[in-house]
C-alpha cells in the first residue's frame, strides 16, 4: 500500500477515531469532576449502559472486581471496543492482522450483538430489582 493510499485511509478513519476517543475523554473528565452526563439518570431512571463508563475507568485503574460489580458486561464491552479500535489502527497502518478479523466479520458482529442484548438484559434486571441499581 502506498503512502498516499494510507493517508487517504487515515482521513477516512479519522472521524471514527475521533468518535471513539472524544466520548472516552468526556466520560473520564466528567467522572473525575463528579458531573452526571447521562440524560436518563438526570430524570431518576437507569439506562442499559448505566455504570459502564465508571466501570471502564475502574478497569483502566486495575479494579477488575469492582468494575464487574458496577456493570457485569464491562469486560466484554471493553474488549470489543479495544478490538474495534485496534482494527481501525491496523487498517490505517496497513498491518496484516487487520485482515485476520475485520470489524465486519461474522464473529465480531455476533459478539457485538450478544453484548448489546446483554446490556438490555442487565437493564431489565435492574428495573425489576434482580440487580441492585446504581446509587
Amino acid at each position: 500500500m502506498s503512502t498516499e493510499e494510507r493517508v487517504q485511509m487515515l482521513k477516512k478513519h479519522m472521524l471514527a477515531l475521533l468518535l471513539f476517543c472524544i466520548p472516552g475523554l468526556v466520560i473520564a473528565l466528567s467522572a473525575s469532576l463528579g458531573v452526571e452526563l447521562c440524560p436518563t439518570r438526570r430524570f431518576g431512571l437507569t439506562c442499559p449502559g448505566c455504570g459502564l463508563g465508571g466501570a471502564s475507568l475502574m478497569i483502566l485503574r486495575g479494579e477488575w472486581i469492582a468494575a464487574h460489580l458496577r456493570h457485569p458486561l464491562v469486560i466484554p464491552t471493553v474488549v470489543l471496543a479495544g478490538l474495534g479500535w485496534l482494527s481501525i489502527v491496523f487498517e490505517v497502518v496497513g498491518h496484516p492482522w487487520e485482515r485476520a478479523l475485520p470489524l465486519t466479520s461474522r464473529p465480531v458482529i455476533l459478539a457485538g450483538t450478544g453484548v448489546g442484548m446483554g446490556l438490555i438484559l442487565v437493564w431489565v434486571a435492574r428495573l425489576v430489582g434482580f440487580i441492585a441499581p446504581l446509587p
